[in-house]
């Protein structure tokens, strides 16, 4: 019986990393999908940027489109930084022997994981608020000079 075990173990670890490369490489076109939504909206941003014309108008509607891409970035990254370190966490689970602590490994790096993307996501606002109050100083500015 033991010939069989040395042959049935690495077969079955195969076939758990196969099935991670296969989980992350579906992950990473998902991601890689969403990278080239993202760009085309960044050249969107950076032909408004470079425009002469700009109006203040448009200077905060380029502010909010910033902002708004900050977001969709973040979770997008979010989503696929979870999905795949929870597939992974799944994975050394089954064959892990103290699956307690691979579950409190795992709550534990999803608490900090949450935090850190939460503080991107009050940054990111903070940003835009500060913005936003730059860009009525300057207008209060004009309006005191007429």
């Amino acid at each position: 019986m033991m010939p069989y075990i040395e042959i049935i173990v690495p077969v079955f670890l195969s076939a758990i990393a196969i099935a991670v490369i296969y989980n992350v490489y579906h992950l990473l076109q998902s991601v890689q999908q969403r990278s080239f939504k993202l760009k085309k909206e960044l050249r969107v941003i950076s032909s408004a940027l470079y425009d002469d014309y700009l109006t203040r108008l448009t200077i905060k509607e380029t502010q909010e489109l910033v902002e708004n891409i900050v977001e969709k970035s973040s979770t997008t990254i979010e989503e696929a930084h979870k999905a795949a370190l929870n597939a992974t966490f799944e994975l050394l689970e089954k064959v892990s022997e103290d699956k307690e602590t691979t579950q409190a490994l795992q709550k534990l790096h999803n608490t900090i994981a949450s935090g850190i993307y939460e503080t991107l996501r009050i940054t990111n606002k903070q940003f835009g608020n500060l913005t936003n109050e730059l860009l009525n100083l300057k207008e209060k500015e004009k309006k005191d000079e007429i």
